[in-house]
């Protein structure tokens, strides 16, 4: 093309050329294709699509290079007379799924009853007339199978396709299933859908399809078709969810009626349907009671798009050796022929639709042999696949068909044209496979037009390694603790410098313990002594008397012995689990000194941690074969495998915070110009109140406050309850007394990560979920662990204060939870057996009790112990402290590099507000909105419902830059300009040349020696 204008200073060139053939009636889209390629696609003035191609890539399979291609045909074959015909240098060899398009003219020639448009071995594709009627079909094993009557047709050029499939006798494919048609209602009309769109019209039952008058159809007791032949048997048919099923019958002798309800299917046999009965299964699977049938291939027939028939047949393999006619004996021309494409391959009915209104470039995929016959002289028809065969004319004219056209019923306005690429399993060889396609996209009255699954080519389908699919965000860290960037200039390498870790521990114990005590005994009580008794009486017709004194003294003695044996088993069994989270410092040396007096520094990467629970996914990545061009990626999770924990490093949003920079500034100076550069002059008005970055001392400590508020409720709580009241009402009162600390913002949001995954989320749910007491223990046992909701520590404040003299000060929290319950209960047995004596003689008395005794305690029990800790880490070992101040303490770069600074580390329970902050402030939104894989993952999660979330965050409230130590001291330097900053940069500048011609002159060293010890080898040898 020539240049239309001027060079520019990268040297491209601009070049151009003039399309006078374009003469659009629509607007004009481009796009540049999979290849590199350019494609121009319009409507002309006769509603026809043309594409125009640039060929701007140079590889083996082009034609032309850079040049524009146009679509148009400009001629085709005429095959009138009796011999003309096409003969292939060689036969195309067709086996198991094939495809053959062409584009035929109508009326076909006349001849005594055959035109002919293949010839081979085994199947040939002809038309045959009888009687005014024009049916196109196969002529296979010896006879004609008529497929579809083509009188019907237009004058004019018309598509036709057919596509052969073989397949075993039980297999099903949905998509190659044309014959078999749905009911549907749509308003007041029946339809009968399929890949041609056929439609039964109740207003007219007869059209188009004849022999379907006696349908009945009713809804809700509506009849929607009152056009019925009497005399012929009538179906009734009522209409269940999105079925059709038969309810009764009368008059049907030749329709067997299954018992139950069953799905009323009607096939399509050329101009007749043929209704017959199905059984539902679940699933919404229908399998076919009435004429099952096994077959080897099925052969269907589609003309300009739609489907016409099909037949099934035990072989349709063969060859092609001619086009066009008959050899030999002739007068089977076909007529005006164009566009002859063999596929060795089945094409859907999507694509054979795209091809009926496209041409092709013959790189696609499966394409065997493509004849556009637009060669317009000579005899040679090329196959545009550049393979073989091509093809020879004989006795054959060349017609200009410029009126050949893919004219749509209504003119559109515009044309888009996109390319894709689709992942799925070769029919073949069960292997994933890729394929480019194209799809065209038109506006029309009621919608969208669109012709799509255009192939483009096969691409190279490569596995690169899982992704992470629909995780659930479970908590993050806001970056590794924060570090002064000004202050690592002495190294190239501080990875690793500064580090955060969050440890939780869980610990389960489980106790059972049973203990038997059994003791034999014996006891003896002994009293010897006197015994006296006084009485006195009286006579008054009845003699009474009355004891007055009773005495009784000795010697009394006992004796007591008991002999124990005890047992005691007591089982422990337990597990811990130990959870951490740690981000260290990552980054690189910078390429140039942003910071000249500071020199090239250390840049921490803005990098942030997230914990997810997230699905496995292959990720792979399409290619073309040809320039090994990378087309895009896909994403397919992989079944089997359940949900587990996982990790998302994330750019943490620099306007929120900046790693690096401690309070928005690098020494003094605003660290960046697109969102710090405000700072000096909001710090010179505002002073600390101003936060930038991690500085922002008012919200650290306004944190810290609110965290240090729950302490203190928590130590009230216990102090207000009462233990005293043992009923279980009262309990629950005590319990549930206060505030709960743990109320969340986002009350009824259901956390989804506990849905995908319980056994996960076990571990890693926050604190305020309860630890679980075995259903075994007693109601109010359980109802004890709603205490740890009121007195539970969730939240953590560490403060750090680093100085670069050798000091560091930190106050570190740490809380455990835990929880033991035990049950169990005890029998006890004592028994004893003797004997009780007593003697007096004389006022001498004994008495003796004498016993054995037995005893036998059991008692048994069972505990459950349950702790969990958390604790927040923070190493700040690696920051670096030299080239500060001197060993005088004076400051060597005063106001520019950080000697104190302090900070705060927190860790926040599970809310539903840090959900949101995260997408809202924290994560970077450029970075959110890349197609890194993990970002890709972040979106997935930010599609989802908010759940509950932990969170670590840091706030510096302190930073220190000594200045003060030279102020008052004689700084004035004699024999320079005064300029400080100037003779600085000056002199490293110097040193930086220095070092640069040392380097020099030690690679010439190093050469001299490597030539000298080449020289003393060869001598050697």
């Amino acid at each position: 093309m020539k240049s239309v204008g001027p060079n520019s200073e990268s040297a491209l060139e601009t070049t151009g050329t003039i399309l006078s053939s374009v003469q659009p009636q629509s607007r004009i889209h481009l796009l540049e294709t999979c290849e590199g390629n350019v494609q121009l696609s319009y409507y002309d003035d006769r509603g026809k699509l043309c594409q125009w191609h640039f060929d701007a890539v140079a590889d083996s399979k082009n034609i032309k290079f850079q040049e524009w291609i146009p679509s148009k045909l400009r001629s085709c074959l005429n095959l009138e007379g009796e011999n003309d015909i096409i003969q292939l240098n060689k036969p195309i060899v067709l086996d198991n799924e094939w495809s053959i398009e062409a584009w035929f003219y109508y009326p076909l020639p006349i001849t005594e009853e055959w035109n002919s448009l293949t010839r081979g071995s085994n199947f040939n594709i002809v038309a045959h007339k009888k009687n005014h009627i024009v049916q196109l079909g196969i002529y296979i094993d010896g006879k004609f199978s008529p497929i579809c009557r083509i009188d019907h047709l237009s004058t004019g050029w018309h598509h036709l396709a057919i596509v052969a499939s073989i397949k075993s006798a039980d297999e099903e494919n949905d998509e190659e299933e044309p014959k078999k048609f749905n009911f549907t209602i749509n308003g007041e009309n029946l339809e009968v859908t399929s890949q041609s769109e056929r439609k039964i019209n109740t207003d007219e039952p007869d059209k188009p399809i004849e022999n379907v008058k006696n349908l009945e159809v009713t809804v809700t007791g509506r009849n929607l078709s009152d056009q019925r032949d009497e005399n012929k048997d009538s179906v009734n048919i009522k209409i269940t969810g999105d079925n059709l099923t038969l309810t009764s019958g009368e008059n049907t002798p030749e329709l067997d009626l299954p018992e139950g309800e069953s799905n009323f299917e009607v096939d399509f046999y050329g101009d007749n349907l043929r209704p017959h009965f199905s059984k539902v299964r679940e699933g919404n699977y229908e399998e076919p009671l009435a004429d099952p049938k096994d077959y080897e291939c099925r052969i269907d027939f589609y003309i300009d798009g739609g489907q016409e028939g099909s037949i099934t047949s035990p072989n349709a393999t063969g060859t092609i050796l001619y086009l066009g006619n008959k050899a030999n004996m002739g007068n089977h021309q076909f007529g005006k022929l164009a566009e002859v494409r063999i596929w060795e391959c089945s094409l859907k009915g999507q694509e054979i639709q795209t091809n009926s209104k496209i041409l092709l470039t013959g790189n696609e995929p499966g394409l065997l042999a493509y004849y556009p016959m637009r060669e317009g002289s000579g005899t040679v028809i090329r196959n545009f696949t550049g393979k073989e065969p091509d093809g020879k004319c004989m006795d054959t004219t060349w017609w200009l068909c410029s009126e050949m056209s893919t004219t749509s019923p209504e003119s559109h306005d515009a044309v888009i044209a996109a390319e894709y690429c689709t992942v799925g399993l070769d029919p073949k060889t069960q292997e994933r496979s890729a394929m480019m396609r194209r799809l065209f996209a038109m506006p029309t009255s009621d919608g969208v037009q669109m012709y799509s699954d255009k192939r483009i080519e096969q691409l190279e389908l490569k596995w690169i390694g899982n992704g992470q699919f629909a995780p659930t965000l479970v908590g993050f860290i806001e970056g590794p603790p924060p570090i002064p960037s000004e202050n690592l200039t002495y190294s190239d390498d501080y990875n690793g410098a500064t580090s955060v870790e969050l440890a939780l521990s869980d610990d389960v114990q489980f106790n059972w313990n049973r203990t038997q005590d059994v003791g034999l005994g014996a006891s003896i009580d002994l009293f010897i002594g006197a015994e006296a008794e006084a009485q006195a009486g009286a006579s008054f017709g009845v003699t009474t008397t009355t004891k007055i004194l009773d005495v009784k003294h000795g010697l009394k003695a006992y004796f007591d012995s008991n002999y124990q044996w005890q047992n005691e088993s007591s089982i422990n069994s337990g597990h811990s689990s130990q959870m951490a989270d740690r981000l260290e410092l990552r980054g690189t040396q910078e390429c140039g000194a942003n910071f000249p007096h500071l020199g090239r520094r250390f840049i921490p990467k803005n990098v942030g941690y997230a914990l997810v629970v997230s699905s496995l996914a292959d990720i792979f990545i399409t290619r073309l074969q040809r320039t090994k061009r990378m087309i895009g990626y896909q994403v397919i999770p992989v079944e089997g495998i359940p949900p587990d924990i996982n990790t998302i490093t994330f750019l943490i949003n620099p306007a929120y915070t900046m790693s690096g920079s401690l309070d928005g500034l690098t020494g003094s100076r605003a660290t960046s110009q697109r969102f710090y550069k405000h700072v000096p002059k909001m710090r010179a008005k505002y002073g600390s109140l101003y936060p930038a970055s991690y500085y922002d001392p008012q919200f650290a400590y306004l944190l810290k406050l609110q965290i240090e508020q729950e302490d203190r409720d928590r130590e009230a709580y216990f102090a207000q309850f009462n233990a005293g009241l043992l009923d279980e009402s009262s309990l629950n009162r005590e319990i549930n007394k206060g505030e709960d600390p743990n109320e969340d913002d986002g009350e009824g949001l259901k956390s989804e990560a506990g849905v995908r995954s319980d056994i996960i989320m076990q571990n890693v749910n926050d604190q305020e979920s309860r630890i679980h007491a075995l259903d075994s223990f007693a109601k109010w046992q359980k109802k004890m662990e709603d205490i740890f909701l009121k007195a539970g520590k969730r939240n953590i404040a560490n403060t750090y204060v680093w100085d670069a003299d050798g000091g560091l000060r930190r106050e570190i929290q740490s809380f455990a939870n835990s929880a033991e319950h035990t049950i169990g209960g005890s029998f006890s047995l004592n028994a004893g057996v003797g004997v009780d004596a007593k003697f007096g003689l004389l006022g001498f008395a004994t008495e003796l009790t004498a016993l054995a005794t037995v005893n036998m305690t059991q008692t048994m029990s069972k505990s459950e112990a349950r702790s969990r800790g958390i604790e927040l880490d923070v190493d700040l070992s690696g920051v670096e402290a030299r080239g500060i101040t001197d060993y005088n303490d004076y400051p060597i770069m005063p106001g520019e590099k950080v000697d104190r600074y302090r900070f705060m580390s927190f860790y926040l329970e599970g809310k539903t507000d840090h959900f949101k902050d995260f997408f809202d402030h924290v994560v970077d939104p450029e970075w959110l909105a890349s197609n890194d894989e993990e970002a890709r993952a972040l979106r997935q999660v930010q599609s989802g419902s908010p759940n509950k979330t932990w969170r670590v965050l840091h706030r510096v409230t302190y930073v220190e830059r000594p200045a003060l130590m030279d102020f008052g001291r004689d700084l004035r330097s004699y024999g320079t300009n005064g300029n400080d900053e100037s003779d600085t940069t000056q002199a490293l500048e110097s040193l930086q040349k220095t070092v640069s011609k040392l380097q020099a002159e030690n690679d010439l060293l190093l050469d001299k020696v490597d030539r000298i010890l080449k020289v003393l080898a060869t001598e050697s040898t």
